[in-house]
């Protein structure tokens, strides 16, 4: 069974129908055509001997649970929507993954590769931002909406974000 967002189990089967009929498409496929290369696994590694690392995920736990597998990275703290009852970029998630780290504002670095889900959340919060603006062979598409704000700092890559941090 998975758990719906207000706590009441659903079967897969129905989660899957709901979730086809409120995704736009591109959604959907990034999700399940996610990758994760070599030099994004390695990126997160090196950014884990330095640093505690947090993801903040809009899904549900047993479905950052599989996907998540993927990035073969020892998280130490996890937000997912599920947890805060609330999709980024509602302020709700972050404040909840806030909660979770106990650290300040100051204290925290968000990396996201949407500038609508991530950069304006978090810089409304007083966190500092890196957007990770990867190269698109579609411009344009996918599942994030047009938004406009500057991230503190631009990349286009997780080892390029490594190699600024360390």
């Amino acid at each position: 069974m998975a758990r719906s967002l207000i706590g009441k189990p659903v079967s897969w089967e129905g989660f899957v129908r709901f979730w086809l009929r409120t995704e736009p498409p591109s959604a959907i496929r990034k999700f399940f055509t996610c990758t994760v290369n070599s030099k994004q696994r390695r990126a997160l590694r090196q950014l884990k001997a330095r640093f505690k690392l947090g993801i903040i995920s809009n899904v549900d736990d047993d479905l950052f649970a599989a996907s998540g597998r993927r990035l073969e990275a020892d998280f130490d703290f996890i937000t997912t929507a599920a947890q805060a009852r609330a999709y980024k970029p509602s302020l709700e998630i972050f404040r909840l993954a806030q909660k979770k780290m106990g650290i300040l504002p100051e204290q925290w670095l968000h990396a996201g590769q949407s500038v609508y889900h991530d950069v304006i959340p978090a810089k409304s919060l007083g966190i500092s931002t890196v957007w990770v603006n990867r190269p698109s062979p579609r411009p344009g598409a996918g599942a994030a909406k047009q938004a406009s704000a500057t991230p503190d700092v631009e990349v286009h890559s997780l080892a390029e974000l490594a190699q600024l941090a360390l």
